[in-house]
């Protein structure tokens, strides 16, 4: 992980589930738990979305993305690239 901060690595996280309606939200499963994150479509036909509450994430995601996820003491979410 290229930050500098203490973050604690949640591991390979997998876009499991997107609901487009109403809630607008993505979950992304670890091996360990499961979190919701809000989304922000950025083209519906493509089903592409951004989740801007996980730091450092690119523009946008497809469901089953693949990605490391890390957090920190204050419970803020963390994108780094799996190599």
């Amino acid at each position: 992980m290229a930050l500098n901060k203490d973050l604690i690595d949640l591991g390979e996280a997998l876009i499991s589930f997107v609901h487009f309606e109403d809630a607008n939200a993505a979950t992304v499963s670890t091996n360990e738990e499961e979190f919701t994150f809000p989304l922000t479509i950025v083209d519906r036909e493509a089903n592409t979305f951004s989740l801007a509450d996980i730091i450092a994430s690119p523009d946008t995601f497809v469901i089953g993305d693949t990605f490391g996820l890390a957090t920190d003491a204050s419970n803020y979410f963390y994108y780094y690239r799996l190599d």
